[in-house]
């Protein structure tokens, strides 16, 4: 026999945030870095993302990528708590040509969440909690709650979009990067 002993089904309300600043980027080095990463491993049309996308680590020992976090997160950081023992955990290169999407997921096990795009696509990110969609240009810095649902439909313009996507977690004992906050 099994006894249940209580089942409490409640919905809790959470704070949110999606933070959108726009960085200098050298686009023509991280698509071509993107580029030369897929030629040597992808996981191409087998995570949520139903295009190609590089190896889950594969920005994150990158210091140019590293220093355009630095720069972001800094500037971020004088308007919004971020947490100062971040470590990168993951950064990998999305290429989504015609008719590749993301289906919809959240990176819930991570303390912070970010997407850099490399070029002006029409394709949205989109946030359904918040009812939000983002668009996508050359240089967009977002920062958002990991823990929220997010999504792009198919990319039905001829551009391929180019982005680095990334989560970070938080350790007690080690910041990702020297001299960060």
């Amino acid at each position: 026999m099994i006894d249940i002993n209580k089942i409490i089904q409640t919905e809790v309300n959470r704070k949110a945030f999606i933070i959108e600043i726009q960085i200098d980027v050298d686009d023509k080095y991280f698509i071509d870095e993107i580029n030369n990463s897929l030629k040597k491993n992808n996981l191409y049309y087998t995570t949520n993302v139903k295009g190609k996308m590089t190896e889950w680590d594969a920005f994150n020992n990158n210091e140019k990528f590293i220093n355009v976090l630095t720069k972001g997160l800094e500037y971020i950081s004088q308007f919004h708590p971020i947490a100062p023992r971040l470590t990168i955990e993951s950064a990998w290169g999305l290429k989504i040509e015609k008719g590749d999407y993301t289906e919809k997921h959240n990176h819930s096990s991570s303390e912070l969440s970010g997407i850099l795009y490399l070029n002006d696509v029409s394709q949205l990110l989109v946030f359904p909690d918040l009812k939000i969609n983002v668009k996508p240009k050359k240089g967009t810095f977002l920062i958002f709650s990991p823990w929220l649902d997010h999504f792009t439909g198919l990319n039905e313009s001829n551009v391929t979009k180019y982005a680095i996507a990334f989560n970070f977690r938080e350790h007690k004992n080690k910041t990702w990067h020297k001299g960060y906050l």
